[in-house]
């Protein structure tokens, strides 16, 4: 895989620990799902502000720190259309790619995989189509991670939660005051996120982020409350509403 580089201004360090942090610090960035419930379309390559998805999270983490690794995985046929893109809008910093797997937790596991050439400590796993994840909460998560272990950015439930059957009969109401929707990053030590991985891969787990193969290797995960608008991209109405929070800020 041929890497390349790219650049961006430099944003004010909020914590003295991210750039602490440094070469120590992995990210990958997931960008290898199918786009399957957005349409016919890719939805990283639709543009938010005059930027396309797949580069707004790039940019940020490596604003926060220019010497981390960050190692984008994609499926194969995007690669380099993605490449292309990154160099035109940011310059004069290195990206890595990976091929993604089957299902996302495989996809991390190859990013993990990649890092794993490198001196790593802690690591960031982000969903590219989260690309207004504030650079606040970014930190927020780094921060807590170095003192914790872990961090994973997530919301609290404020609506009814209710569970039915499969002829959409409601069974009960579930209690939401201990629920919370996970969001990313979702920041960990790396040596704990590659076993956890590992573990999920020999057993054949199936899980759907990175806290819950930390949860399956019996780690424990602490949450950081986010009170931002992080909405990943799914559907086509989920575009409108971006564009606007962005144009507003």
């Amino acid at each position: 895989m041929n890497y390349f580089l790219i650049s961006t201004s430099t944003l004010t360090r909020k914590s003295g620990n991210i750039q602490s942090m440094n070469k120590e610090l992995g990210i990958v960035i997931v960008a290898g799902g199918s786009s399957s419930r957005y349409g016919e379309k890719n939805k990283l390559l639709e543009l938010i502000g005059n930027m396309p998805i797949i580069a707004h999270s790039p940019m940020k983490f490596r604003n926060l720190s220019p010497d981390n690794h960050i190692v984008i995985v994609s499926n194969k046929e995007n690669l380099n259309l993605y490449e292309l893109i990154l160099s035109k809008f940011i310059m004069n910093n290195s990206f890595s790619f990976a091929i993604g797997g089957n299902t996302r937790g495989d996809s991390v596991y190859n990013g993990l995989q990649y890092l794993k050439n490198f001196d790593i400590k802690y690591v960031a796993i982000h969903d590219a189509a989260r690309p207004l994840a504030s650079s606040k909460l970014m930190v927020s998560c780094l921060d807590q991670c170095i003192r914790k272990g872990s961090a994973v950015a997530a919301k609290k439930i404020t609506d009814t939660i209710k569970s039915a059957d499969e002829k959409l009969k409601i069974v009960s109401t579930i209690d939401r005051s201990t629920l919370w929707a996970m969001e990313t990053p979702q920041v960990f030590n790396f040596a704990d996120i590659l076993t956890a991985y590992e573990l999920v891969r020999k057993n054949k787990l199936s899980v759907t982020d990175d806290a819950s193969a930390m949860e399956a290797s019996g780690k424990e995960v602490y949450l950081v409350e986010n009170k931002e608008y992080n909405q990943k991209i799914t559907y086509p109405w989920d575009l409108p509403l971006a564009n606007f929070i962005y144009n507003s800020k």
